[in-house]
């Protein structure tokens, strides 16, 4: 997909507050290309925060920005005295915002904030705008999420081969705290935890080799202990750890990496006519089911003789294994019991534990790729992610095809994006089918920065027959 970025004038609105505009259009035209975006309001003196609005994947929410007083000097404004206040912000993702006073009044609308890189000084960085975080709670215990689908293209950094059809990599997430009450089952916090599933759903590359989480939210000195299943499905443990696919979970450094290995395994003979029983209900199933007799030939378009030998996983119409069960890798990160702690210091961790968990700008998903044909390993992020702390040639990989926008990672100067964030049960495409034939409102999502079309995967058009079943 090429994205294009798209700036439009900030809506000034007159009413019992006043926003200044970023000097001009032009003026926010430069601020949006830089780290942040700058914008100017005039609030009451006193003033500590604004309120900005952003889209998220069910809607819209909100949060409190603080701004930084400009200037100290105060005017009458009908019966109030009023200041010049400013505020930053940037985002992991291209966007549009609403900025409010305290009482609800419009000081900005539609304001473009530029996707970057997480480092960008004292602005304020937003939520992504397509992850789903919710709570949960029964009488003891509460549960926070963050749950939603990451999709790959395994193209970068050779923009020449991108088919846009997003499917080289799709994982089914979610990343759970559970928080114990200590005031009802003070004997029970050791059930305290944090808990990362990913679900391996479809893989439609000859290049992705495994699928990593850099968990940036979450500082391994909390970390005490780890565990780690890898299963078909919820069930089926040890069906899987016999297969091919493997996975490690790495502490040694500031933040957890978690990784699932060797997905080339998926579309190997092996796995074609690798079979387990679920223990649930005793059935057998086929890993990667690949009979030819199933295989739609005029919406298979690839290039290659023997389709059988050469389809890939779950994305592939006609095959697509919808009764089988997926790769799952479980981990299970536990902290202290904080009947060991004081009290300052078991608030401290249950804290950091739950915000590792809603703080989705932290969770940096990405795909790791080998290429057969030049030997190289390499990996794809989301724009204005880093990689991982392992993976040193990123600044090499202008020198392979992309020619790449300096102000953030993983981003071509012409737009292109290589990954992405969407809500959960996102139906993917099947192979070679462009994701903005599938979801004709995409493409304007992207092109309006967000600012449009935010829910463009409650609509695809199903007329054509590729997207792929529910999951």
């Amino acid at each position: 997909m090429r994205l294009r970025s798209l700036f439009l004038p900030v809506a000034c609105t007159a009413g019992l507050m006043l926003v200044s505009c970023a000097d001009d259009a032009e003026g926010l035209k430069e601020d949006v290309q830089g780290e942040s975006t700058s914008v100017k309001v005039v609030v009451p003196s006193g003033t500590d925060a604004v309120t900005v609005e952003y889209p998220v994947a069910d809607g819209m929410e909100s949060m409190d920005v603080p701004i930084t007083l400009m200037s100290n000097y105060s005017e009458q404004y009908g019966a109030s005295a009023i200041t010049t206040g400013e505020i930053k912000l940037a985002s992991r993702v291209d966007t549009r915002v609403n900025i409010y006073d305290e009482q609800g009044n419009a000081l900005a609308l539609n304001v473009p904030v530029k996707g970057v890189d997480v480092t960008v000084g004292d602005a304020t960085m937003l939520p992504e705008d397509a992850v789903h975080n919710y709570v949960t709670s029964d009488a003891s215990q509460t549960f926070y999420h963050s749950s939603g689908v990451a999709m790959f293209d395994d193209s970068w950094p050779y923009t020449y081969t991108q088919d846009e059809d997003y499917n080289d990599l799709i994982i089914d997430y979610d990343i759970e705290t559970k928080y114990v009450d200590m005031s009802i089952i003070p004997e029970q916090s050791w059930r305290e935890q944090l808990k990362v599933v990913m679900h391996v759903r479809a893989m439609g590359g000859e290049y992705p080799s495994s699928a990593g989480l850099y968990l940036e939210s979450l500082d391994t000195k909390y970390i005490t202990d780890t565990q780690a299943t890898l299963t078909l499905g919820n069930y089926n443990t040890a069906d899987a750890e016999k297969m091919g696919i493997t996975y490690e979970v790495d502490l040694s450094g500031e933040h957890p990496l978690i990784v699932i290995n060797n997905l080339q395994w998926l579309v190997s003979q092996e796995a074609k006519n690798a079979t387990y029983t679920n223990e649930k209900d005793g059935q057998q199933w086929y890993v990667n089911p690949r009979d030819p007799s199933k295989i739609v030939t005029n919406n298979n378009p690839l290039p290659y003789t023997d389709i059988a030998a050469n389809t890939f996983y779950n994305v592939n119409a006609g095959i697509i294994n919808t009764g089988g069960d997926l790769f799952t890798l479980t981990v299970i990160f536990k902290g202290k019991d904080r009947n060991e702690l004081s009290a300052a210091e078991g608030q401290e961790q249950i804290d950091h534990f739950i915000n590792a968990t809603m703080d989705v700008n932290g969770q940096n998903f990405f795909l790791g790729c080998y290429n057969r044909y030049n030997r190289s390993s390499y990996e794809i992020h989301m724009k204005g992610y880093s990689p991982s702390p392992d993976y040193t040639t990123y600044d090499r990989e202008d020198a392979l095809g992309v020619a790449k926008d300096n102000s953030t990672t993983y981003c071509g100067a012409d737009g292109s994006v290589y990954g992405f964030k969407v809500p959960v049960m996102t139906r993917h495409a099947y192979e070679k089918k462009p994701l903005r034939r599938v979801y004709p409102e995409f493409q304007t999502w992207f092109e309006s920065n967000g600012a449009n079309s935010s829910d463009w995967y409650l609509h695809p058009d199903e007329s054509n027959g590729e997207l792929c079943c529910w999951w």
